[in-house]
């Protein structure tokens, strides 16, 4: 073919090359694709691949605005139920106050009732702390002013230890009704019950 190309005459190897170059969309002529030809199938189905990829796009972008949308809703549920808890939270709230003044007049009724050298080992305790000992300990210290003409003894055991609020404090409930019991115990080997 080139052989032919060089030995015609101008005119005819501009209508060669114009035979060899694209048109423009636009109308106007593009530079030739240097002999690249595509076949008329493989260009209509690579413009069915653009158009599937076209379309899987927009199902992308769908799904993702319908995903925000979710979330979005989901966040504003979130919001809703935190503002239920918080408004749920305030109405409880004075009846807890409430709850923690009961607690510690009972304590300070209890402590009142302890002589003055127990009533400051046991003030530091918690309210709840007093709640579960105290009682017990009003009771033998009630119970030992009566009958024991050493008060300074009352609670203790055989070995004359006073226990303090935090060692009691620590014990298991079972080692409470031990230690509780070993004090009866001490108590009716002195005579004092």
């Amino acid at each position: 073919m080139t052989d032919k190309v060089k030995g015609q005459a101008p005119e005819d190897q501009k209508a060669q090359d114009a035979d060899q170059t694209t048109t423009n969309p636009q109308g106007g002529d593009t530079e030739p694709q240097d002999g690249k030809v595509f076949d008329e199938a493989y260009v209509k189905q690579l413009r069915e691949e653009a158009a599937k990829y076209r379309v899987e796009l927009k199902k992308l972008k769908e799904q993702q605005e319908e995903l925000t949308r979710k979330q979005l809703e989901e966040q504003q549920k979130y919001k809703e139920l935190y503002e239920k808890t918080m408004k749920e939270l305030e109405q409880l709230k004075p009846k807890a106050e409430a709850f923690e003044e009961f607690k510690q007049k009972q304590k300070e009724e209890l402590l009142s009732k302890l002589p003055d050298d127990l009533k400051q080992k046991y003030a530091e305790l918690d309210a709840d702390t007093a709640l579960k000992i105290l009682p017990d300990i009003v009771n033998l210290a009630t119970q030992g002013q009566a009958q024991n003409p050493d008060p300074g003894r009352a609670g203790t055991q055989n070995t004359g230890k006073l226990w303090t609020p935090e060692e009691v404090a620590k014990l298991s409930p079972a080692e409470y009704e031990k230690h509780k019991q070993e004090i009866f115990e001490s108590y009716k080997k002195q005579g004092i019950i």
